[in-house]
């Protein structure tokens, strides 16, 4: 992703840059995702028969709420991020 910014940053007119706003989308979009995922069916190596990481239900201890913790934050922070550019732009 930090490619993404640094050519937009470089390659692009001041007018057509994206903001960090609409960098926040896709990040919405990948932990949802990733969330689904690694709650139900875990995330797995493919051809390999152990987890990445083991589904959270099953393990439901300290790591697992640790691991909550970094999808809500990370939800929560590119959320208010995209708002407070949002209302910026409306003004």
């Amino acid at each position: 992703m930090s490619m993404f910014m640094f050519v937009n940053f470089t390659g692009t007119s001041p007018s057509e840059q994206m903001t960090l706003a609409d960098y926040m989308e896709p990040v919405q979009w990948l932990n949802g995702i990733f969330f689904v995922l690694h709650s139900t069916v875990g995330l797995a190596a493919p051809y390999h028969h152990h987890f990445l990481a083991p589904p959270i239900w099953m393990h439901f201890n300290k790591d697992s709420l640790i691991a909550l913790g970094i999808y809500v934050a990370l939800f929560v922070v590119a959320t208010i991020i995209r708002l407070i550019f949002k209302h910026r732009r409306a003004q």
